[in-house]
């Protein structure tokens, strides 16, 4: 965005000197790339306002709120790397791609591939799927020391979210007592908070009681 804006002002400035319909005088170019380094530094600065303090910079690395900029849980796109640039340029709080408890919990492989983060990589959130608090709860303890916080997928809609019965597939009312076992199990058992990604239910009496049942259930978090 900061290289097309500067090559938008760089265009208008060359057109300051071809109203006449001839090329810019020397004195027109020299009056440009003043103006042009100008506008350029006044970007720069703005860029940098933009920008918040480096987590790492904070012994009191936290998850918990508040957080102006916050990058969602993206599958394909939140890996170590975009979390990264999007740190340099002001997040104050990533999340992990989507990742199954189970296939973590039991496959060192699938850790490998899923899982990288950086000292500087923090706050983090390590967002979980799955329908097992046990199964859950030993794929969180495997990056307990890595995170701030563990989160809880309670929003995917996919077809994959539906064969597995996991996600948006777990707000149903005859899941709703699984879903508190497991928010219970995890911040009963883990030394960081535990959020949860719901969606919003049919009705908003429903919403904001099952909202009510998660934060009971020892859930600090809800998005």
């Amino acid at each position: 965005k900061l290289k097309r804006e500067k090559r938008k002002r760089a265009q208008e400035f060359d057109n300051m000197g071809e109203e006449g319909g001839g090329k810019p005088s020397n004195k027109t170019k020299k009056k440009r790339n003043k103006k042009l380094k100008k506008s350029h530094r006044d970007m720069t600065v703005e860029g940098e306002k933009g920008k918040g303090p480096s987590s790492s910079s904070s012994s009191n690395s936290s998850a918990l709120p508040p957080h102006r900029r916050i990058l969602a849980p993206m599958v394909g796109g939140s890996e170590l790397a975009f979390r990264m640039l999007c740190r340099r340029y002001g997040v104050d709080l990533c999340y992990t791609p989507m990742m199954y408890s189970s296939k973590f919990a039991a496959d060192a492989k699938y850790r490998e591939e899923m899982f990288h983060t950086h000292p500087e990589d923090r706050p983090l959130v390590a967002h979980f799927c799955g329908n097992d608090p046990e199964v859950m709860l030993k794929a969180c303890r495997m990056v307990e020391d890595k995170v701030d916080a563990v989160d809880l997928n309670l929003g995917c809609p996919q077809r994959i979210a539906y064969s597995g019965h996991f996600g948006s597939y777990l707000l149903g009312k005859e899941d709703h007592g699984l879903v508190m076992r497991i928010v219970s199990t995890l911040s009963r058992n883990l030394k960081i908070p535990v959020f949860c990604k719901i969606r919003l239910l049919d009705d908003l009496d429903d919403t904001i009681a099952f909202c009510k049942q998660l934060e009971s259930s020892g859930c600090s978090l809800l998005a």
